[in-house]
């Protein structure tokens, strides 16, 4: 059994599970290699311009990117990151998928744009152990003198907005 086999047994498998919209998105997915959401929407258009007005369905963003992530969450799409290139003689920094399986490498005329890793929170300041500003910034998340200052704010009357 080849390779070629394999995926088409896997594809055969997982085909009849999807629902039709999800399958549409799935062979363009398949067809284009990897695409992003506005090539993905264009192929489908360019498809039902090409049937009976009658019989053509309106593909729209809101009916057609719910499906690419639908087929994320199935695990048969992955998620490609975002690229940046040409599309329409317009710069566009676009979001990409491919099937699983195939390369990560950018398509041809997109590069891929670094993303930057996440800030290090700082280290949470407490008071003395237990205190409630350190109770309330645990519960809200924030870092305690944050909470400290928006505490030590009077409201309108004059009073401290938290009473503890």
């Amino acid at each position: 059994m080849t390779a070629r086999d394999t995926s088409c047994n896997a594809f055969e498998a997982v085909y009849p599970s999807l629902g039709r919209l999800e399958r549409v998105v799935f062979e363009v997915i398949i067809n284009e290699g990897p695409v992003h959401n506005l090539r993905i929407l264009e192929a489908l258009q360019q498809t039902e311009a090409r049937k009976r007005r009658c019989d053509r369905y309106d593909y729209n963003r809101s009916n057609v990117w719910p499906r690419v992530t639908r087929l994320v969450q199935l695990g048969h799409v992955i998620d490609m990151g975002v690229c940046r290139g040409t599309w329409y003689d317009q710069k566009k920094t676009l979001h990409f998928w491919r099937l699983a399986g195939q390369s990560n490498a950018a398509p041809a005329g997109w590069t891929k744009v670094p993303t930057a890793p996440p800030d290090p929170l700082p280290p949470p300041v407490t008071d003395e152990g237990g205190s409630a500003v350190s109770r309330a910034a645990a519960i809200l998340g924030k870092h305690a003198a944050e909470v400290k200052r928006q505490m030590s704010k009077p409201n309108q009357k004059g009073q401290s907005q938290f009473v503890f």
